[in-house]
């Protein structure tokens, strides 16, 4: 089943992260708000958010499609852009 979210909705998915940079060892079940970007709602309007891309995601809700756990985020809850 594909999903394409609505106006100015995101649909991304969570990264776990079980180890910082460092090496530090997170918990289990710690709850990352690092999010890779799978689809984008039509009413977007920063045209520099594309599909793949990670991002630091403010609130959520919640969506499980195809067994998998996605988050829908408006626009303005996308924090920041992860850059390599």
């Amino acid at each position: 089943m594909q999903f394409k979210p609505c106006g100015n909705r995101l649909l991304v998915k969570r990264i776990e992260i079980t180890q910082t940079e460092s090496g530090l060892e997170l918990p289990t079940g710690l709850k990352s708000n690092q999010a890779e970007i799978f689809e984008i709602g039509s009413g977007v309007e920063n045209t520099e958010l594309k599909r793949g891309m990670q991002v630091m995601i403010g609130s959520s809700i919640p969506i499980i499609l195809n067994s998998k756990e996605y988050r829908i985020v408006y626009e303005k809850d996308i924090v920041g852009v992860f850059i390599d």
